[in-house]
């Protein structure tokens, strides 16, 4: 709401949009001012306490790569060019709360710990032009920076993004890059997840076969290729003096980092190295990712031994209060074949293997608080549990799942695999996993935040999760999967839901982007929005520093291809329309992916307004008047994101309620991620009459539906 009000003052004051600095996340107070200032080789940094000399040395650092400017550093109390002043404790100022003041000749920055000052430089760093964050020092640029105020603070605590380097690894280089960019967006947390089936990523000393065995896959390794490691050796991992390491660097930026160690499934790398914390028996049924013998033997007192000592180790190298150890997707029957795990449910009189697994669970518990740490797991280690209250957990499962663990009162990080998992498609025909949802970029930041009391006391914030098994290729994939959608989540981390969709896409147009670019991060750039009009080809350009290229032939457009120019006619430049293939091309760069013309959007559907039919039937409008050509007569219904299916039983389409079309389905077809449109042939001239056009769908299920789709009809000639 502060933000509408701002925009509306904005625009009385005589301030334009474009003079929205576009900053990401939003801060909760902003008000910008008439002029500027420039940092020249005279700027100077200054400090109102001894205490901040080594923010003033990290600011000196961020600004000088791309200025080549010195920041000369010193203590005062005068007025000075950038002045970093100590919050007096009266002040009340938050933990990362800042404030930052931009006048004509100075700037002042205002918070009462480290954390604060590195919030609010990452903010000035935006309101500098883009190429500051680049490593090379740009000559001749003027570093105009616009009078502001801003008074910021976090709404969670945990503003987080976990990578896989158990599937895919990645170099401690590469890990470095990905803090640097997670800092830049405020984000604070970087789960690691460091153990999976596929790869042991931590040196534990007292157990050197973790990484001499399970750290490798190949053809003539224990653990065989995956994920597109091909046929060598493939692999790594991390020395405890890397990570100590690591987790210095992540401190300096403000982020934490949080191990884990996935048990007791999703342990085939352990296995491997050490198989006897399998059960016995010849159990060979395999996990819900196809995996045997994967489980820790829940009945052998020597595996909690061996797990005491590996979170000791992990204990000893990473200061955050919680350890992740899993907890989810465990193959129960490898337990219900094993004689010593029969033995421990019938010692302690139990009937299900989730009571076994409440067991396992509660003894990891006990073991982390043992070294002086809380456990956090994925949320199926809540059910019909009796864990500390202090366990926090990680919800994936659905958003139902977030408001029922929040019910159970413990520490809660949301994080639903609909919203929130990164290794989800992006779009219909893109690279990745599409089983929770295709996941563009404004479902994730569509989601709702809960807000009432028991939440805002046991929710602790929001996290971002990217599983490896579709990054191996290409090269950029881990960024492409990554930006702008750790972007948007932190916005929702930060900001919560202050903004709409519209104003952070802006954004993002008007100038993160940029940012990005100059970040050099590979991110997913925004398809074109192209349609027909009157045989004309025409567009709105919404992002800066792009063009749209585009092929006629039906082969992918690169940036080399023919430019595509506004209000040009579809016949000259293609006989068939059909073979017009377009993309958006930014900064002579990076590529979008690549759409057609060929389909003109006539309606769509979304969660709200399926919710308003209290029957089976859902009734969509049609608006043929959209059409290029209303003699079309192949009609698509198309899924576009979400994680519930459409179960459609029949479709009707009727001119002024005359039905014109109707197609059953003796088995009910699922319109979802996996099976997204159904294609239907209409009578000749369907859309040629004047009238109002509506579309019948008869669904089998719930009302509430968790779906976003399209009508869109197929052009046949121009």
């Amino acid at each position: 709401m502060k933000f509408k009000i701002l925009c509306i003052l904005l625009v009385l004051s005589g301030i334009t949009y474009s003079a929205n600095p576009n900053l990401i996340p939003q801060p909760k107070e902003m008000k910008i001012q008439k002029g500027d200032i420039v940092l020249t080789h005279k700027t100077s940094i200054h400090f109102s306490d001894n205490s901040l000399s080594n923010e003033a040395d990290l600011l000196k650092k961020l600004l000088q790569p791309s200025t080549g400017f010195d920041f000369t550093v010193l203590k005062t109390n005068e007025s000075s060019k950038i002045y970093l002043k100590l919050a007096k404790q009266s002040e009340n100022f938050a933990h990362e709360a800042y404030k930052l003041e931009v006048g004509t000749k100075t700037i002042e920055i205002t918070a009462a710990d480290s954390s604060g000052f590195f919030n609010a430089f990452q903010t000035l760093l935006q309101l500098l032009p883009s190429e500051i964050y680049g490593n090379k020092i740009v000559k001749n640029k003027v570093w105009k920076i616009p009078n502001i105020q801003i008074a910021d603070s976090p709404t969670y605590i945990w503003r987080g993004a976990m990578l896989d380097v158990s599937r895919q690894f990645y170099d401690i280089n590469y890990l470095k890059k990905y803090i640097n960019r997670m800092a830049a967006h405020k984000l604070n947390v970087f789960h690691l997840h460091l153990t999976d089936d596929e790869g042991w990523r931590i040196e534990i000393k007292a157990y050197p076969k973790l990484t001499e065995t399970g750290a490798w896959r190949g053809p003539n390794e224990a653990l065989q290729p995956a994920h597109g490691s091909g046929n060598k050796r493939y692999g790594g991992f991390y020395t405890q003096s890397e990570l100590k390491e690591l987790v210095q660097y992540a401190a300096e930026r403000n982020i934490q980092i949080l191990p884990e160690i996935d048990v007791p499934g999703h342990s085939k790398s352990i296995a491997v190295s050490y198989p006897e914390i399998l059960c016995d028996g010849n159990d060979t049924t395999k996990s819900v990712q196809g995996v045997s013998n994967n489980v820790w033997c829940a009945g052998k007192d020597h595996n909690f031994e061996m797990l005491d000592t590996i979170i000791g180790e992990v204990a000893a190298i990473f200061p955050m209060k919680y350890i992740h150890i899993g907890g989810d997707e465990v193959n129960f029957k490898a337990w219900e074949h094993c004689s010593f795990c029969k033995k421990r449910m019938d010692e302690n009189y139990f009937t299900k293997s989730t009571e076994l697994q409440n067991y396992f669970i509660s003894k990891i518990e006990k073991i982390v608080e043992r070294h002086g740490k809380l456990m956090m797991g994925w949320n199926e280690i809540l059910e019909n549990s009796t864990l500390d209250k202090k366990t926090a957990v990680m919800v994936w499962t659905s958003s139902d799942e977030v408001e029922a663990s929040i019910q159970k009162r413990h520490p809660v990080i949301i994080s639903p695999a609909s919203y929130f998992y990164l290794d989800m498609t992006q779009g219909i025909g893109e690279r990745g996993h599409n089983w929770a949802s295709i996941l563009p970029l404004e479902r994730l930041y569509s989601f709702k935040l809960p807000t009432d009391s028991l939440s805002n006391k046991f929710v602790l914030g929001i996290q971002g999760n990217l599983w490896s098994e579709y990054l191996d290729k290409p090269d950029y994939q881990t960024e492409y999967q990554s930006y702008p959608r750790l972007c948007a989540l932190s916005e929702l981390a930060w900001s919560g839901n202050q903004s709409t969709f519209s104003d952070f896409e802006k954004k993002l147009n008007n100038s993160h982007y940029d940012r990005l670019f100059s970040m050099g991060i590979h991110f997913r750039v925004p398809p074109p929005a192209v349609k027909i009009t009157n045989g004309k080809i025409q567009y709105s350009k919404t992002l800066t520093n792009s063009k749209i290229v585009f092929s006629n032939d039906s082969t992918i457009p690169t940036k080399n291809s023919s430019l595509l120019l506004n209000n040009e006619n579809v016949k000259s430049i293609a006989s068939n329309p059909n073979d017009i293939l377009l993309r958006t091309c930014f900064k002579d760069s990076l590529l979008s992916p690549t759409v057609s013309i060929v389909n003109d959007t006539v309606g769509f559907w979304s969660p709200e307004l399926l919710s308003k039919f209290p029957t089976k039937i859902i009734s969509l409008a049609i608006h043929p008047e959209m059409l290029s050509d209303n003699s079309s007569n192949l009609l698509i219904i198309k899924y576009m994101y979400g994680s519930a299916e459409i179960s459609i039983r029949k479709i009707e389409i009727f001119r002024d309620d005359s039905l014109i079309y109707e197609k059953g389905y003796d088995k009910p077809f699922l319109l979802f991620s996996h099976q997204p449109q159904i294609e239907l042939s209409l009578p000749e001239k369907c859309f040629s009459k004047t009238g109002n056009y509506r579309i019948d769908v008869e669904s089998i299920g719930k009302n509430e539906i968790d779906s976003y789709g399209v009508i869109l009809v197929k052009n046949s000639t121009f």
